[in-house]
This record gives structure tokens, sequence and C-alpha cells, in this order.
């Protein structure tokens, strides 16, 4: 009971994302006779199952569980401590799926706050188109602070990387320029099939 408390006391860290993702305000993991646990979410003053929301709200709300979860190991003192101590990774895998394409847009947002505030590392598997759109926009405003301020170190790393994996080229890193866009070119039916969608409309 205490550690859960611990865990919920770290979700306050990131509780004002489940706002921006319309998943509630607060949260309560409900035991049933020792079997199986229950999410009920609050919103509105009320609560309801986790389940009842959708499996959009399922999706994200166990992306900032397991970051809470992670936000939590790190501030142990012990593990600051220790000479081994790295920055922590998560791995998601489309974190996209049954998501409105808003709130895609929100998780390159919520990935770069995790980053900023905490250290948490990011590896994505995705093929959102929205995520990657509002990832460019964030570069295309990190570079310029970093160009127009003193306080960023040369050598910090940027926030977002891309790698593209090709078919028949394999694996090969997507560059972003200083306006937010990427130097070279996605692989034929990524970024250019809603284009070519919309061609073949008219």
């Amino acid at each position: 009971m205490a550690t859960l408390k611990r865990l919920e006391k770290r979700m306050n860290d990131v509780e004002d994302w489940m706002k921006e993702f319309d998943i509630g305000t607060d949260f309560e993991i409900k035991n049933v006779e020792g079997l199986a646990s229950i999410i009920e979410i609050e919103e509105n003053g009320k609560k309801r199952n986790l389940v009842d929301k959708g499996f959009g709200a399922g999706q994200i709300f166990a992306i900032l569980f397991r970051t809470a979860l992670t936000i939590n190991e790190i501030s142990d003192d012990n593990w600051q401590k220790s000479e081994e101590a790295v920055n922590p990774l998560i791995l998601i895998e489309e974190p996209e799926a049954n998501l409105h394409p808003a709130l895609q847009s929100k998780l390159a947002e919520f990935f770069e706050d995790a980053y900023w505030t905490f250290g948490i590392r990011f590896i994505v598997e995705t093929h959102s188109e929205y995520l990657l759109r509002a990832s460019q926009i964030l570069m295309k405003e990190w570079k310029t602070s970093f160009m127009n301020s003193e306080n960023i170190l040369e050598d910090q790393e940027e926030p977002f990387g891309v790698y593209y994996f090709d078919k028949e080229e394999g694996p090969y890193k997507m560059h972003y320029r200083e306006d937010g866009k990427f130097k070279n070119e996605f692989g034929p039916g990524f970024f250019d099939e809603s284009s070519n969608l919309a061609f073949d409309i008219l």
C-alpha cells in the first residue's frame, strides 16, 4: 500500500498531462479480492473504470503511469548517487493507436516535457504523421532557442531524433533543419501518402 501511495504521488508529477489528454483529474487503483486490479479515473467529481473510457485513454494512461514509475525510481537517492546512473529509457510501440490526431500531436509535447524535466528518454516506434509533425515544430523552437541562448551547451543533445526504416535501404537518420523541416526524405508511402490520396480525389 505504501508503494502504491508513492506511485500515486509520482503520478501527480504528470497529472497535468492526464488533463491534457482528457483522461481525468485523478486515479485510484483498487484490488479485487487480491486477484486483479481496477483503475478508476476521476473526472467531474465522479469515478469511472478506465476501460470505459476507451482504448485510447488506456493507451495514454499506461504511458503516463510507466513514466510515473520511472520518475519514482530516479527519485531514489541511492540511484542518483550510483556511478552507473544513466538517464532512464522507456520503449513504446505505436503510442498513437486508437488516439485522436490532436492527441497524437500532444504526445510529442509530453515526450519533450518528460525529457527536459526528468531526463527520461524514449524510443518510440510510430507511424503517426501528426506526432512527427509536432516534433518538427518543437525542434524548430528548440533550434531557435539554441541559436539565441548562451545557456545551452554546444554539445547538448537534441530533444528529438528520427530514424526511418526503409525496406530497401535499411534504417537511416532523418536530420532536422533549423526551420524544423527534415534535410532528407522519407521513403514513398509515408509523408507523401496523404498528398497522393488528395490528388487522386481531384
